[in-house]
C-alpha cells in the first residue's frame, strides 16, 4: 500500500498500540511496498482477546489524534469503523477476530507496530481467492507468485489453517474463478501502475498449473506445511524437499506461530516487492 499522507497518518496512530496479539494484516500489509492502493486496514486478534475494548482504545486514540471515526459494525468477532478527516479522504478499519493459527510468530515493523510475516499473508490470501470473487485477491496473488512466493507452495500450505481445504479442492476453487475482465479489474483496483486483466488471468493460471504439477510430486503426509531452512527462509526447490535434506523443515500452523519471528525474519520477501516497485511502490514495474 503506498502510503500517502492520509493512511500514513491512521498508522502512525494505531501502531503504537499494536502488540503480538493484535497485528496488522490483509492486502494492505502484503501490498505495503507494491502498486495496488488498499482503502482498508484489517488488525487480526486471537480469539481470546477483547476486540470491542481493543477497538474502542485505537478509536479514542485515533480521535484524539483529530480523526473523525464512524462506527459501522459490531458483531461477534468483528469491529469496523470508518475514518476520515476533512479534505484527507477516508479509510475503513477492521478489527476481526482471526489469524491465531499462523506458521510464524507475528513480526515487529516500522510501518504497522505489529503485522503478519509475509508467508502468512500470502497463504491467507489464497485462502481468500478460494472462499470468494473479488478481483483484488486475484491481483494479489498476481503479486504473491512473481515477488513472494510460487502459488504451489502457499495453497499447499492452506490447509494447515483451514482443514476444509485440501490443496488440490483449493487449486481448483481459484481456477474456476480466475475469469477477470478488464472492466472488472479497471472498476475495483486503484493502483499505481496499470494493471492488465489478462496478465492477472495469464499469471495466475501459470501458476495453478505449477501447482498441479507439484502436487503429484509431494507427499499427502506434507499437505498444509510450509517449507522453511533451518533460518526461516521460504524453500521452494521441489527437489531439495524431496531429497529430505537435513536443514528443510515441514512447519505446521499453530495458535500464535511455530515459528521464530524478529526484525529481519522475512526481510528477504519484502525486499523482492521493493525491487520490483520500490519503497512505495511508485516505480515504474512490468506487469
Amino acid at each position: 500500500m503506498p502510503l500517502d499522507d492520509f493512511p500514513f497518518a491512521v498508522l502512525r496512530t494505531l501502531m503504537p498500540l499494536r502488540s503480538p496479539a493484535s497485528v496488522f494484516a490483509g492486502g494492505s500489509v502484503l501490498q505495503r511496498h507494491a502498486f495496488r492502493l488498499s482503502d482498508d486496514q484489517d488488525i487480526f486478534h486471537d480469539s481470546g482477546e477483547d476486540i470491542r475494548a481493543i477497538a474502542l482504545q485505537d478509536i479514542e486514540a485515533l480521535r484524539q489524534a483529530g480523526f473523525e471515526v464512524s462506527l459501522h459494525r459490531q458483531l461477534e468477532g468483528l469491529v469496523e469503523a470508518v475514518v476520515a478527516r476533512e479534505t484527507d479522504g477516508s479509510t475503513r478499519v477492521q478489527w476481526v477476530e482471526s489469524g491465531s493459527w499462523t506458521f510464524f510468530k507475528p513480526v515487529p515493523d516500522p510501518d504497522f507496530g505489529w503485522r503478519l510475516h509475509m508467508a502468512d499473508l500470502a497463504v491467507n490470501k489464497v485462502l481468500a481467492a478460494g472462499g470468494r470473487r473479488q478481483v483484488r485477491d486475484y491481483v494479489d496473488l498476481l503479486l504473491i507468485h512473481r515477488t513472494i512466493m510460487p502459488l504451489w507452495l502457499a495453497i499447499w500450505a492452506a490447509p494447515g489453517k483451514d482443514e476444509s481445504w485440501s490443496p488440490g479442492s483449493l487449486v481448483e476453487k481459484i481456477a474456476m474463478t480466475n475469469n477477470f475482465r478488464q472492466a472488472d479489474v479497471d472498476e475495483g483496483i486503484l493502483s499505481t501502475i496499470v494493471v492488465s486483466a489478462a496478465e492477472v488471468g495469464a499469471t495466475v493460471r501459470a501458476g495453478l498449473d505449477e501447482a498441479r504439477l507439484v502436487f503429484q510430486r509431494l507427499p499427502d503426509r506434507h499437505a498444509g506445511k510450509l517449507f522453511v531452512d533451518e533460518t526461516g527462509g521460504l524453500v521452494v526447490d521441489v527437489d531439495r524437499i524431496l531429497a529430505g535434506e537435513a536443514d528443510i523443515r515441514a512447519v505446521e500452523a499453530t495458535r500464535g506461530g511455530n515459528w521464530p519471528s524478529g526484525p529481519d525474519i522475512d526481510h528477504l520477501l519484502v525486499a523482492r516487492v521493493i525491487a520490483a516497485f520500490g519503497r512505495d511502490g511508485r516505480d515504474p514495474a512490468e506487469m
